[in-house]
């Protein structure tokens, strides 16, 4: 059973990065991580996470590295990314500069097209933001925020009836830096390399 964290992720996630941004920026990696968050840094597997969640915070506001972020990569890969914010720093983002977008199951709706370039979120011309919970934000395409409130809220699967749902709490409860990623053979049949004989079986 996946935690209450996990679940305002859509059953479509592909992959997941759970950041404790603010235990890590208070102890002693802070320097390197600040660096990562900036794009700075020599390893790709990191630097890009890390940076689109800095290009978050720029969007946001600094709050957002206060607490635990979610980054979660959907399918199809077009959808990109969404952006969940957890605890107490995220019940003290402000929206302010977002403009009013309606509703969602009864969440409010707000859209900035000026944060979607900080983003550079990706699907469409705007940043859209939403709460499902007093201790929670999610950020993204309009398509993939209200994917996420519906999960939520029970109205659609969650991640955990996805293919990456049975890993989810093999890392460790209070790990700071973590994440689950399926590979393409969860989701579709891949032919093995090689002609046989010596060649990987699935």
């Amino acid at each position: 059973m996946a935690s209450r964290e996990w679940r305002v992720l859509p059953a479509d996630t592909r992959g997941v990065l759970r950041v404790d941004c603010g235990a890590l920026l208070a102890g002693d990696a802070a320097a390197v991580v600040g660096d990562l968050l900036a794009g700075r840094g020599t390893e790709p597997a990191l630097v890009a996470p890390l940076q689109r969640i800095g290009r978050w915070a720029a969007a946001l506001g600094p709050r957002l590295l206060d607490g635990v972020v979610l980054l979660a990569h959907l399918r199809p890969a077009e959808r990109g990314f969404l952006l969940v914010a957890r605890g107490a720093a995220a019940a003290q983002i402000d929206t302010g500069a977002f403009a009013p977008a309606g509703d969602h199951g009864g969440h409010p709706l707000f859209v900035s097209h000026e944060a979607r370039a900080l983003a550079e979120a990706p699907d469409g011309d705007a940043l859209w933001v939403a709460r499902p919970g007093d201790d929670g934000l999610v950020s993204g395409s309009e398509e993939a925020v209200r994917a996420a409130l519906d999960a939520a809220a029970g109205r659609a699967p969650s991640i955990e009836t996805g293919a990456i749902g049975p890993y989810l709490e093999t890392r460790a409860a209070d790990a700071t830096f973590a994440f689950v990623y399926g590979l393409p053979a969860l989701y579709a049949p891949v032919a093995t390399p090689g002609p046989g004989g010596s060649s990987l079986l699935r």
